[in-house]
């Protein structure tokens, strides 16, 4: 463990960067929505998504 503090720890409220995987025909599905929405980009709907799902399931 190290005993290096990142921003993270300090409460910064700096975006956090995320590296996951998908499905690839999840993936192509969710880029065609986000397409066919009036979201920028997947990034902004990702974190909207996100923001919806932890107010609806009583997160901070």
């Amino acid at each position: 463990m190290s005993a290096e503090t990142t921003d993270h720890d300090r409460g910064r409220s700096e975006n956090d960067r995320w590296t996951f995987r998908l499905d690839g025909d999840l993936a192509d599905q969710f880029d065609e929505a986000v397409e066919q929405s009036t979201y920028v980009n997947r990034s902004e709907a990702i974190r909207n998504q996100i923001r919806q799902f932890v107010a609806e399931e009583g997160g901070a």
